[in-house]
């Protein structure tokens, strides 16, 4: 089953980041995500980068046992519950709107 971009509820740092203050941010060792009846504390992994603002770099840990992945996004998609992309195999792009064109004098086009 796919999982499309637009079915997903999705959650990034700086979603997160604006949510809270920056000192509760930055002591903060998970966030708690709600949605669709699911609920799952996503914890916060900080990794040393001396190229990143204040010496560090955030990630979310997949809060899917199996995966358990450092990613940026984590999503929330109905009947399956929270992962990163990789675990609910959303795809990257939305549909592709597909559009007919017009039918004229009932079914048979004229050029």
């Amino acid at each position: 089953m796919a999982v499309y971009r637009d079915q997903v509820t999705r959650v990034t740092l700086p979603m997160v980041r604006a949510w809270m203050r920056p000192a509760g941010f930055r002591q903060a060792p998970s966030v708690r995500l709600e949605k669709f009846g699911f609920a799952v504390d996503v914890k916060l992994e900080r990794v040393a980068n001396s190229t990143s603002y204040g010496g560090e770099r955030v990630f979310f840990v997949c809060p899917r046992p199996s995966c358990g992945a450092r990613v940026n996004v984590v999503g929330c998609a109905m009947w399956i519950g929270w992962g990163c992309s990789k675990c609910l195999r959303w795809r990257g792009r939305n549909r592709r709107w597909i559009e007919l064109a017009p039918v004229i004098n009932g079914g048979e086009a004229r050029a």
